[in-house]
């Protein structure tokens, strides 16, 4: 965990090793819980994550409905901005993470492209929901994933949630984290989970295999 003045639940992706004895860079992927609602962050926060961090792209996987702080005629007070400031590009992808079946495969693609876009360029992203845990924990399942980080790794990277103010979360809940691995298990060729991952993100969302060896290059040392 990262401490913060205002934030809760960021932590740097990096560090997780992968299975073919590479490790997962810092500085380069960021989750987290939401930096704009209920409350202003802090100025000391904005340092932290845009000077400190370098974080160049904040992506928001909050619903609609989440964003909207005024009325559906009066959009004027939604939240579609980053509190970043400018030099942080903002990005909202509210993908629907809990019925996977029936998911929008072009907002999947837009949304895990444009992480790895960020990457490969060496621009630093932080990844957020409302509270940095099911959404994202979905979302940085198949980053981990498809970069070889091995099961029992990715899923303590779920459960470290728990040590946040956002509670428990325990992988074998009834919760999109389970739903996610349990689909990958079940319906995703492979014969283990980075080859399932790829699988998924070549075959469901259209990106490019070309593109993922880019994103590994830029994520792993080896």
């Amino acid at each position: 965990m990262i401490r913060t003045e205002t934030l809760h639940n960021v932590r740097d992706m990096g560090g997780w090793k992968t299975t073919d004895g590479g490790t997962l860079k810092y500085d380069r992927l960021f989750r987290g819980g939401q930096l704009n609602r209920d409350k202003t962050i802090s100025q000391g926060d904005v340092d932290l994550l845009k000077n400190f961090l370098g974080i160049k792209a904040d992506v928001d996987l909050r619903w609609l409905s989440e964003l909207n702080n005024g009325t559906p005629d009066d959009p004027s007070d939604d939240i579609l901005y980053t509190p970043l400031g400018e030099g942080v590009q903002y990005m909202d992808f509210p993908v629907n993470l809990y019925d996977l079946a029936n998911s929008d495969p072009a907002v999947w693609k837009q949304n895990l492209e444009f992480i790895m876009d960020n990457v490969i360029e060496g621009k630093a992203c932080y990844i957020h929901c409302a509270a940095g845990a099911d959404r994202t924990g979905t979302t940085c399942f198949l980053l981990e994933s498809v970069l070889g980080v091995s099961e029992e790794d990715v899923c303590k990277d779920y459960e470290l949630t728990s040590f946040s103010v956002y509670g428990r979360r325990i992988r074998t809940q009834a919760n999109a984290y389970a739903l996610m691995l349990g689909y990958m298990y079940n319906n995703v060729e492979g014969d283990n989970l980075k080859a399932k991952a790829e699988n998924f993100l070549t075959g469901t969302f259209g990106i490019p295999m070309e593109k993922i060896e880019a994103f590994r290059d830029a994520m792993i040392v080896k």
